[in-house]
Order: C-alpha cells, then structure tokens, then sequence
C-alpha cells in the first residue's frame, strides 16, 4: 500500500515540473536561415613582378688543376678522410657515402641512366651465409664501432658505365666502405683514384666499354663484390676483357701491381691481355722516372678482384705497400685498418706520398683505359 502511494506520488511531481517547464520555456519555432547575397566588389588584379630564379651556379669538382695527374685524387682522399669516415658495411655512414659518389659522377657530367645503385640485402641467404657470424662476433666492434646501431638493411655497388665503340668491357673497382677508421688508405684512396679516372674518361673516344664499380661491403667478404659477379650474365663474361682493382694506394714504400690470371688454386699465369698491361706499366714507370714492382702473386690479395679472378678472368690488382710473399699468401704491412689511416697522419709521416702514388697510378689506370686489347 505505502509502495503504491509513493509511485503516485512521483507521477504527481513528474506532471507539475512538465507543467512548470511548459511554463517557463517557450516552444521551440525554428527560425528560417537568411542567406545574403553579397556582391564581391571589383577588383583589379595586381601584377606582380616576380624575379626568375637565378639558374644554380655549377658546384666546381674541386679547386684545382684537373690537367695535372693525382691532384683530384688526392684533394677526395682528404675529403673522404676527414668527412666520410667510418665508412662500415651495412651502415647509414656507408649510405651517405655513396649517395655522395653518384653526386660527384653526377657533377662532372655522366649521364644519370649510365649510374645506378646495385642493392644487395643483408639478410638474402647467400650473403647472410658468409657474412652472418660478424655481427655479433668478437670482431663486430672492431668493424662498426660506435655505428653498430646505425645498421641498415642493404649495401649497395654503385655502378658507371662510361659506353665505347665496342662492347667489350674492363670493369674497374675499388670499394669505398671501411671499418670504424677514417680509412684515408683503405680504401679512400682507391675510391679517389676511380673517381679521378671517371673524370678523365667522361668525354674520352675510350674503345672499350669502361664500368667503373664502388663496392660496398668488402670489408667483411667482398660481399658487394660478389654480388655483382653473382648478377653478370654470360655475355657479361663473355665480353670482359679484364678487372682492374685498385686498393690500399697509400701504404709502405713501393708501388706494386699484379697482372694475370689463375686456374683454380694454381699459380698465377700470363696471357696476351696481361702481358700488355705489363708492357704498358713498365713503359708509363720509364716515361715518369717511377719504380713500380710486378709480383705476380699479388692477385692473390684479398680484395674485390678476387671474385673475377676465380670466375675465370684476368685480373690486375694495384696497390701500395711494404709486401711479403710466402707462397700464394700476399700481406701487406702498414697502418690500414687502424686509427692511423687518415690523411693528417699520412701526410706528416710520409710528405707527399698520397700527391706521388695517386699521381702515377692515375696516369697508369688512363694508359691501361686508353689502350686496346
């Protein structure tokens, strides 16, 4: 009963605050939107005058005598040295570096469609296989040092081709990555010395087919290397004529190349193609009053050519060092690989070695270019 009443006394409150609401708020009308129809005044459109942008002033290569052998060269192992350093595989440093090689290709006027960047992954079998046990290994900090976090998923070969009256082609290569050093040696100055030649050659009558190849990722197993031997087809091979590799210009007192081939694991041997490349540098060490050792075990050296060397090729492999020889077992003692390799250190312990070496083996390399096999 008390339940009862209490609900009927809810309705009654319910209805006399509907009713005082009622009383108090008006309904509800909708007012009708005013649309006003405003006429926009005339207006006469102001010219103006803009300036043209001014056309970008070509950035010089470098400021010097291009005319003289070695000069560029050495100018861009500094400049590797000092800006580039820390060249590690598979690194953003890496990256940078050769983002600004096709810009330098670039500026001394290679067309674009004659340069483009060889992308290899670092977690295809293939290379993962050979290379994987670096990157947690006891050698991991000794090759990236402070950029062991700055890994990326790719290297990358960046890759010239300078077109001839034939297609039979000489690659020549260096490769531009380093370890955790500034690597003014190993191998800016290989890197420079491609540069240099690239230059030369832009506009040359050249009658072979010249593919100038920065490798990437050579420091731990050529892998940029074997990447781009991996990816010729058989005409590739068939038309190539010889690889030229150009690394560690910079260490110990000689001057020292290797020219040949191999079969197998054999010794090395000579052909008509190496023999002349022989010819060539004994006549270019006469002319210039430079020594230049031929050892004929240097294309044994662990470096890029190898990968050509074992698919059947000729090689010839350029460098600079104090050498010793046991059997086929080529090492080269210097400061490559260590904190020492940077141009400051070179330049006051050893003056005017990088103007010397990068000098003759630029005028070597356009002989080698410039003749016909």
């Amino acid at each position: 009963m008390r339940k009862l009443l209490a609900i009927s006394a809810l309705l009654v409150i319910s209805i006399l605050l509907a009713s005082c609401d009622a009383a108090e708020t008006p309904p509800y009308e909708p007012t009708p939107a005013i649309i006003e129809e405003i006429e926009e005044p005339e207006q006469t459109p102001i010219e103006i005058e803009e300036e043209p942008e001014p056309e970008p002033e070509p950035e010089p290569l470098l400021d010097i005598d291009f005319s003289n052998h070695g000069q560029m060269s050495a100018a861009y192992v500094a400049f590797m040295s000092d800006y580039l350093y820390g060249r590690a595989p598979f690194t953003y440093r890496e990256y940078e570096a050769a983002n600004w090689l096709v810009y330098r290709l670039l500026a001394m006027g290679h067309d674009a469609d004659n340069i483009y960047m060889q992308r290899f992954y670092r977690y295809d079998e293939a290379i993962y296989a050979n290379i994987g046990h670096h990157w947690d290994g006891p050698r991991a900090d000794w090759i990236w040092g402070e950029w062991i976090d700055d890994m990326r998923y790719y290297s990358q070969n960046v890759v010239l081709t300078v077109p001839g009256q034939s297609e039979r082609t000489i690659v020549v290569g260096a490769h531009y990555d380093t370890l955790a050093v500034p690597g003014a040696s190993d191998n800016a100055s290989g890197t420079a010395l491609l540069l240099e030649s690239a230059y030369h050659m832009r506009n040359a009558d050249n009658y072979h087919t010249i593919v100038y190849v920065f490798f990437g990722a050579e420091e731990i197993g050529l892998v940029g290397a074997h990447y781009f031997v991996d990816n010729m087809t058989d005409e590739d091979h068939d038309n190539l004529v010889m690889m030229i590799n150009a690394d560690v210009l910079l260490e110990g007192p000689d001057l020292v190349f290797g020219a040949g081939y191999a079969l197998a694991q054999g010794q090395p041997r000579q052909n008509a193609v190496s023999d002349q490349v022989r010819e060539i540098a004994g006549q270019t060490a006469d002319e210039f009053d430079v020594f230049i050792r031929h050892l004929g075990n240097m294309i044994f050296t662990g470096s890029d050519h190898l990968t050509f060397l074992w698919a059947g090729h000729t090689v010839v492999m350029m460098a600079g060092g104090e050498v010793t020889i046991t059997g086929q077992d080529v090492r080269f003692q210097g400061i490559f690989h260590t904190p020492e390799d940077n141009i400051q250190h070179i330049s006051e312990n050893w003056p005017g070695k990088v103007e010397h070496n990068m000098r003759y083996f630029s005028i070597l390399l356009d002989e080698l270019l410039n003749a016909v096999y």
